[in-house]
């Protein structure tokens, strides 16, 4: 038996554990969880091909964060509908995107 002690501690404002950092980006690398997955690593993409300056890559920042909003607007809508899941499937993605269409305000 270890004497190490092995309750839980209280989580901390910005304490990460390294288990929590890595359930955390493989959730933003899951298409299931993150249907803005193409829009992120055309983000990353451009920063690298740009030496990292964020100026130059400012339209597809702005792409990826309409992305991020229009989804969080169409989980909102489904939760409140009760429709499951609330986030639609990947295969239903096209589909979710016709119907929720008119919610896009920037466009």
């Amino acid at each position: 038996m270890s004497s190490v002690d092995e309750t839980p501690r209280p989580k901390q404002a910005g304490d990460l554990t390294h288990r929590h950092r890595v359930e955390k980006s493989s959730r933003q690398q899951d298409d299931m969880k993150n249907p803005c997955i193409k829009e992120q690593k055309m983000s990353f993409q451009c920063l690298d091909d740009n030496a990292y300056d964020r100026d130059k890559c400012s339209k597809e920042f702005l792409n990826y964060k309409h992305c991020r909003e229009f989804w969080r607007l169409v989980t909102m809508d489904r939760k409140k509908k009760g429709i499951e899941p609330y986030l639609p499937l990947p295969e239903n993605r096209k589909q979710a995107l016709q119907d929720y269409k008119h919610i896009m305000p920037w466009k």
